[in-house]
């Protein structure tokens, strides 16, 4: 056992809801297509959007906010040059968060709330500590209240609200020092430490580049099959 377990989010501890991003493109198909792509087309430009901008938290590690990344979307569909300066994006991404909320992201498995209640059954202290894209933290902590597990974590990091992306060892310092306040304890090895994560990069190199111990999970290799208790 380990004194703390920090978990990445996405397929790690739950996955994209499959009608989520029809809905999304379909609502930019209708409401954004300034140069009349097709349904194809705009799901290629947000794909496009999506690994850009993972590639760069990454590589740099900080954060590209999620306003940013629909800019980003907006601007490629913009070829014509409209214009897209009158777009309230405040009122955009409420609308994102909407379809998010009602299309509600699944957990990979009902084995890992299982393994999580176990965890900290056995006096461990959980944690989440996850990039974000598209989809911002505070509407995260929506959707992890709404699937009623939000309670299973002492606390949580997202990138967007600290300007810091995985693999960046300054995220990681974030954690240890918010692992040493929650155990009132200033001496606690980092091995004691875990993270599990499905990104090799950011998650599982990154963790043992600080000096965590780590986990990399996958499809297969889901995390109630890894972590042994």
């Amino acid at each position: 056992m380990h004194e703390h377990y920090s978990f990445d989010l996405w397929l790690t501890l739950i996955k994209s809801n499959p009608l989520f991003k029809p809905a999304r493109i379909e609502y930019f198909f209708e409401n954004y297509n300034f140069s009349k792509k097709n349904k194809i087309e705009i799901k290629k430009v947000f794909r496009k959007v999506d690994l850009m901008c993972n590639l760069i938290n990454e590589k740099v590690g900080k954060n590209v906010d999620a306003m940013e990344m629909y800019l980003m979307v907006l601007y490629l569909l913009d070829e014509n040059d409209h214009g897209i300066d009158g777009i309230e994006m405040t009122k955009l991404y409420q609308k994102m968060e909407e379809l998010v909320l009602e299309n509600t992201p699944i957990i990979l498995n009902q084995n890992i709330i299982q393994t999580l209640i176990e965890i900290r059954k056995k006096g461990a202290t959980t944690s989440i500590l996850s990039n974000t894209g598209f989809i911002k933290g505070t509407t995260l902590r929506k959707v992890l209240t709404k699937l009623k597990i939000l309670d299973l974590f002492d606390f949580v990091i997202f990138s967007d609200e600290i300007d810091m992306s995985k693999p960046n060892k300054q995220i990681y310092e974030l954690l240890y020092n918010k692992v040493k306040l929650l155990k009132k304890s200033k001496s606690i090895n980092k091995d004691k430490i875990v993270h599990v994560g499905d990104n090799y990069t950011a998650d599982y190199l990154g963790a043992k580049d600080f000096g965590f111990k780590a986990i990399f999970v996958d499809k297969i290799n889901t995390l109630d099959r890894k972590i042994q208790l």
